[in-house]
């Protein structure tokens, strides 16, 4: 019998991490993405990876949200709304492959910017968070 996730949504935002990497990197299924493929997008240990896939640890802070949206170069909405628990990976899976999940936003460099528009947040109000949420990943 498999125990129960302490951390639902951060194992649906595992599953759909894997299933974006699996679409965007051409594979057939979502099988053929090793798990620790998606925990090296966020530099994690294979133990890490392994409390992310099954639950036990939250991995749905804005930091991991970020660094998920940058290596996946998608958008930040549909990963904070299966973060969040609105959606679950198959059903933010759908909407990516029907080009929905939000607008993408660049800042100067041309990366990616998050934009929340169903969460009543402007596109400034992200940035200021994204800018603290990067500093404090700094160390600063």
């Amino acid at each position: 019998m498999q125990k129960k996730p302490r951390f639902p949504h951060s194992q649906e935002l595992f599953r759909f991490a894997k299933a974006v990497r699996a679409h965007r990197t051409g594979a057939k299924n979502v099988s053929e993405v090793a798990d620790y493929e998606v925990g090296q997008l966020l530099g994690f240990s294979r133990d890490l990876t392994s409390r992310f896939k099954t639950g036990d640890r939250d991995y749905t802070s804005a930091a991991v949200i970020h660094r998920l949206a940058a290596r996946l170069e998608m958008d930040c909405e549909l990963l904070l709304r299966v973060a969040v628990g609105e959606l679950d990976a198959d059903q933010a899976m759908k909407l990516l492959q029907k080009g929905g999940g939000g607008e993408v936003v660049r800042n100067a460099n041309g990366k990616a910017m998050c934009r929340i528009t169903n969460q009543g947040l402007k596109v400034e109000d992200f940035r200021w968070i994204l800018e603290k949420v990067t500093s404090i990943a700094r160390g600063g």
